[in-house]
């Protein structure tokens, strides 16, 4: 019989979220230490809204190589935001063209993507009561 691999997101611990890199290394310490054979990093735990986010995704690669757990899933960035701005949208594809890069870097095996509602204004297709 096949063993079923654990993983789940970084996101199971209590670490202060102040420095985004011990957060990361933190969780990835609670997964290996708790019996989980890999760890999901989601990536909009690292801002994407500006340059300078791929120090933390190598930082994020070199822990999780000290602790000895690969991260071979990650969650691209979601937004619920329902009806957003106009402009929203070009920002926020910015960010999921760097999360794309950021998973390559990382090497994950599967990059999640949920879908949302920011790509379409709904409030015109909400029924008027």
């Amino acid at each position: 019989m096949k063993n079923l691999r654990k993983c789940s997101s970084l996101n199971l611990h209590s670490c202060s979220r102040e420095n985004i890199s011990e957060y990361i290394k933190a969780g990835l310490e609670f997964h290996k230490e708790n019996g989980f054979d890999a760890a999901d990093l989601p990536i909009d735990l690292i801002d994407l809204s500006k340059d300078g986010w791929q120090p933390y995704i190598e930082q994020a690669k070199q822990a999780a190589d000290e602790v000895g757990i690969n991260i071979e899933l990650c969650h691209l960035p979601f937004s619920g935001k329902v009806s957003a701005p106009s402009d929203y949208l070009p920002i926020f594809n910015a960010q999921m063209h760097r999360a794309i890069d950021a998973a390559v870097l990382l090497g994950v095996d599967y990059a999640v993507l949920h879908p949302n509602t920011s790509t379409l204004h709904m409030a015109k297709y909400d029924k008027i009561a």
